[in-house]
């Protein structure tokens, strides 16, 4: 879950024509607030997060979140793993060549 609502960047060559499409004043090289949501998909804007499952917040990039913009810190993601592989019947994911 994404804590922060709003941020601050500074828009580049790329970017001006994809803020203005969103309705923001864009221009070259001058700083912007946006949604935290409105940030393009790559972007390596550092945001302040907290885990879906148990809380724990963090710093990370924006281009680490899922596609739906939730997150998940490294323990609730191994157990969310492990709960998939039971779910669709894999007990081993290693497999071996013969």
């Amino acid at each position: 879950m994404i804590l922060e609502t709003e941020i601050e960047i500074i828009v580049n060559n790329q970017q001006i024509k994809y803020y203005k499409n969103l309705g923001y004043d864009a221009k070259y090289r001058k700083l912007l607030k946006i949604k935290t949501e409105h940030l393009v998909k790559g972007s390596h804007y550092k945001i302040f997060v907290s885990c879906d499952c148990c809380d724990v917040k963090k710093v990370i990039e924006f281009r680490q979140l899922k596609k739906d913009l939730s997150y998940y810190c490294s323990a609730c993601s191994a157990k969310n793993k492990k709960k998939e592989r039971i779910y669709h019947g894999r007990k081993n994911t290693n497999f071996k060549k013969n």
